[in-house]
């Protein structure tokens, strides 16, 4: 997601104006224009959010444009619905926009909006680009291999997912290293066709409108040091877990005899 120079990405930061709040827009990048969405949260939390879904005319660094039909985003859920499934929910007198003439321009690593909805109100944010292709953050957990293992032993089973790096690469998807931003077009449209792909061809049933709302944290990072490396690759192999066994042809088995007869 980060590495682009154009409007392609994920843009997060605040914006002011009549109500200001936060602001995520998510573009992706099209044959011939950009697409995606911003959502924005009024800082009056009693205010629903909204989702404005858009396309630039062309992929110059300025331009102009007006919104589709803005959709309310719902706090509790954070579904994102017309506004009028939300009305009776809202407190009374709320004018909610139908549109909004949206005028942009990217520089450098910085896309400036601003905006005027059809009932008046106004908006302004400069927001600066994702740094997903930057060092994590994520503070790790130093550990050294024997204390790593006492730790992981002490979790529940079948529930982690562990992935091993030797440098501080943020946890990036597939999608979002292909240039990929917007996960509502990705729901709308990549996900049903997926199962369309796979119903066709399995017998198992996928259900893709189950919904995970317990918050959770689900990412963490333990830090092992380098001299343990001999340690762990030797008894990784006492479980056949080698280079050979994960990446059959030559380019495993040739990983695999010079970890076996050089220790690298």
């Amino acid at each position: 997601m980060g590495g682009s120079n154009g409007l392609n990405g994920q843009w997060i930061g605040i914006y002011s104006g009549t109500s200001p709040g936060s602001i995520i827009v998510n573009i992706d990048e099209q044959e011939p224009n950009y697409r995606g969405v911003a959502y924005l949260l009024d800082d009056d939390n009693r205010n629903p959010g909204s989702a404005a879904f858009f396309s630039t005319p062309n992929k110059d660094g300025k331009f102009n444009l007006r919104t589709d039909p803005i959709l309310a985003i719902d706090r509790p859920s954070g579904e994102v619905i017309p506004f009028e499934g939300l009305a009776s929910k809202i407190q009374e007198g709320f004018n909610f926009p139908k549109y909004a003439d949206v005028e942009g321009s990217l520089a450098r690593d910085a896309l400036t909006l601003s905006w005027v909805t059809d009932i008046g109100t106004t908006g302004t944010c400069v927001l600066p680009r994702s740094k997903a292709d930057k060092s994590s953050e994520l503070v790790p957990m130093e550990a050294n291999w024997g204390t790593y293992k006492e730790h992981v032993c002490e979790l529940l089973p079948k529930r982690y997912l562990f992935r091993g790096q030797n440098e501080p690469w943020r946890l990036r998807t597939a999608f979002h290293r292909a240039g990929r931003a917007d996960l509502h077009r990705y729901l709308r449209d990549d996900i049903p066709a997926v199962h369309r792909h796979l119903s066709a061809r399995t017998k198992h049933v996928f259900n893709i409108r189950s919904k995970e709302t317990e918050k959770k944290k689900y990412l963490g990072a333990i830090d092992l040091p380098v001299s343990d490396r001999r340690s762990v690759m030797r008894e990784l192999s006492y479980m056949g877990i080698t280079a050979g066994a994960l990446f059959p042809g030559l380019d495993g088995a040739c990983e695999e005899l010079k970890e076996r007869n050089f220790e690298i």
